[in-house]
This record gives structure tokens, sequence and C-alpha cells, in this order.
């Protein structure tokens, strides 16, 4: 006979709920008045869509899947351990940003200072640690004037559903991955 298993106790009473639906009912009205500022602004429709589209927030989901194999995984987390300068902080961030991507393009969601504090590190240590990813391949660093936007490389992770899409991502995206050990590959 199977025991139905007993619901998790809600610990923070719905307080987590509420607040991630505020900010994403605040994301979304932003997204809109992004929109309707860049039309405003001589934009054409499509390209001020595509500003709000960055802006408005991700359908909520349970669950999200992305690749990555053990071994790739098991690399990057190798690499850090051996030749971070901060091994540790290094991996939880490594294992954090999966956790703040979106879903959709792969882009890190969250600014230097969320991601610096949510790791315990400060936001100088955490640009390096980008830095050390982004030479080994496990993210994409994209330099938008003094912004930098942060990408999960779809050769590493990838949310992209078929093998045709995958295929041109990763021709799209550089080099794969390749680990260096005593100065050569």
């Amino acid at each position: 006979m199977k025991h139905a298993k007993a619901p998790q106790p809600d610990l923070f009473g719905g307080q987590l709920e509420s607040l991630d639906k505020k900010r994403r009912e605040r994301q979304q009205k932003d997204a809109e008045t992004l929109e309707r500022l860049a039309r405003r602004a001589g934009l054409d429709p499509k390209t001020a869509a595509m500003l709000a589209v960055n802006l408005a927030p991700l359908p909520k989901t349970d669950w999200t899947f992305v690749m990555i194999s053990p071994q790739q995984n098991a690399a990057v987390v190798k690499w850090l351990g051996e030749h971070s300068k901060r091994p540790q902080k290094s991996v939880q961030l490594w294992a954090e940003l999966f956790t703040v991507m979106r879903n959709d393009t792969g882009e890190i969601l969250r600014s230097r200072e969320e991601l610096a504090a949510k790791v315990g590190m400060t936001p100088r240590h955490l640009s390096e640690a980008m830095t050390e990813l982004s030479k080994i391949n496990a993210i994409v660093r994209q330099k938008e004037g003094r912004r930098v936007r942060y990408f999960m490389n779809p050769n590493i992770a990838t949310h992209i559903p078929t093998p045709e899409q995958r295929k041109e991502a990763r021709e799209n995206a550089g080099p794969l991955l390749v680990l260096m050990e005593g100065g050569s590959p």
C-alpha cells in the first residue's frame, strides 16, 4: 500500500510567491512602458518590441530544462578548482548562474552586485570569476558600450530544442570549451 506524500509546509507563508508575483507584474509594466517610449522616440515597432522582450518577465515554470553534459560541467568545475583565484566561490557562482539565466536566451539576468551578494563575493571578485569563466568559454561575454551582458555558452548549456538549431548556435558562438594543461591544449 502506497503512502501519500505529506505536503511540504510553506515556511514563508506565501510571502515568496507574493513578492515574485509583484516583481513579475512590475517587470511587465516596465516592459510595456519601454516599448511605448521607444516607439514614441521613433524606433520601428519591431525594434521597440525587441527592447521590451528583454525586460519582460519570463513565464513562470516549475522546471527549467538546460542541457549540459556531466563531462562539460565536471570540466568547468575541475578547471575552477585548479585554476581559479577563488575556487570555492567560483564554483558556487557557476552553479548560481544556472538559476538566474533567462530560459529562452541563456542570458544571465542578475547584476554584478546581485550575484556577488548571492555568492558572498565582492563585485570586483565576481567580475574576475566571470572573466575566468568567459576565458574558458563556459559563458559568453557581450560588450555593449559600457555595459557587459553574459550568456551561458550554447556549447556548454543550452535550451535550444533541435539538433539543427543547436548546430547553428554552436557555429555562431565561437570555439568549444578547451581546457589547457601546462600551457598547451
